[in-house]
């Protein structure tokens, strides 16, 4: 869940120079907007693939029932995509 949260703060970082830095995540997603250098049907994509790993992360941390192996599959996909856009950035 947090590698989720990490790929999204470094493509921010990359695009606009700066991350989200209070407590509630879905501010991180909103930024994603700001972006002009990647097209909106990628945002997109890239902003659902977040939410879902931030709404994984609350079921996870403030409810009683464990995650479930589907859900915990369609987790670590949704943070294999958003690792592999944030590898794609050019270093340096």
């Amino acid at each position: 869940m947090h590698c989720g949260i990490s790929a999204i703060d470094a493509i921010c970082v990359f695009y606009l120079g700066y991350r989200h830095s209070g407590e509630k995540h879905t501010t991180a997603k909103e930024m994603l907007n700001f972006i002009r250098e990647i097209k909106p049907e990628e945002l997109k994509e890239i902003a659902n693939r977040f939410g879902r790993i931030l709404n994984m992360k609350n079921m996870a941390e403030y409810e009683e029932r464990k995650i479930k192996m589907k859900e915990a599959q369609e987790l670590l996909n949704n943070a294999t995509k958003l690792l592999e856009k944030k590898s794609k950035l050019p270093s340096g």
